[in-house]
C-alpha cells in the first residue's frame, strides 16, 4: 500500500496572552485537558518532555482498551511564538500514520491568534486526512473553551485558574478541577475535563 499524504491549516483567536496560551499548548497535562472531543476515550501521558529534542509517549483509545501509542518528538520551540512537533501513531508495534504539526502564536489585541499547520502521511489509506482534520477541529474547540474559562480568572501560578475563580468549580462542564499532588504547586486546583479523551477520533 502506498503512502497517502495530506495537509490542512487551522486558525483560532484565543482570549489569552501568548504566554498563557503557550502553556496550554505545550504542557503535557494541559494537552490532556483540551486535546479530545469525545467521551468514552482516554489519553494517558506516559512520558512528557517538552524541549527541543524532547521525546514524549502517550496511549490513546477507548477507556477499556487504549491500544494506540503516540510517539511525539519536539524539533523546535521558540516560546511563546512557534513550535514544531511530529506525532507517529502506532498500533500493535506498527506505525499507521505520522504528522508534522507547527504551532504559531501571535499577539492580537489583548489575546492571541493561533495558527496550526498539520501535514500527515498515512500508511493505511487515504481517509486519514479528513479524520485528522476533524479531530484537530474538535480539539481546538475544547482549547478555545478552556481558554475562555481561564481568561475570566486572574493569572496564577503556571497560568492556571485558582479555586477563587468564580467561573470554574469542581463540577463545571466540560472542565472540572483537579488537585495537584506533587511539586511546588501541590494542593492547587487546576482545570481538567471530567473525561480525558483522545484528540483524534479515528484512533
Amino acid at each position: 500500500m502506498s503512502t497517502d499524504t495530506g495537509h490542512f491549516d487551522l486558525s483560532r483567536t484565543m482570549p489569552l496572552t501568548p504566554d498563557r496560551l503557550w502553556h496550554l499548548l505545550t504542557d503535557g497535562q494541559m494537552r490532556e485537558a483540551w486535546g479530545a472531543p469525545e467521551e468514552g476515550m482516554v489519553m494517558i501521558m506516559d512520558k512528557s518532555d517538552f524541549r527541543v529534542g524532547g521525546h514524549e509517549m502517550h496511549r490513546c483509545g477507548p477507556a477499556d482498551n487504549p491500544e494506540f501509542t503516540v510517539d511525539t518528538r519536539w524539533y523546535r520551540s521558540d516560546g511563546p511564538h512557534d513550535a514544531a512537533v511530529t506525532e507517529t501513531v502506532i498500533i500493535g508495534g506498527t506505525a499507521i500514520a505520522t504528522t508534522l504539526v507547527t504551532y504559531r502564536v501571535t499577539a492580537e489585541g489583548t489575546g492571541s491568534r493561533l495558527d496550526v499547520s498539520v501535514a500527515e502521511s498515512s500508511f493505511t489509506g487515504p481517509d486519514a486526512d479528513g479524520e485528522f482534520k476533524a479531530g484537530w477541529e474538535a480539539g481546538l474547540a475544547n482549547l478555545e473553551a478552556l481558554a475562555n474559562k481561564m481568561a475570566a480568572c486572574p493569572p496564577g501560578p503556571a497560568c492556571l485558574c485558582l479555586p477563587a475563580c468564580p467561573t470554574l468549580s469542581a463540577d463545571s462542564p466540560p472542565f472540572g478541577l483537579r488537585r495537584i499532588d506533587r511539586g511546588a504547586a501541590s494542593g492547587a486546583l487546576v482545570p481538567r475535563q471530567a473525561h480525558t479523551t483522545c484528540a483524534r477520533p479515528f484512533f
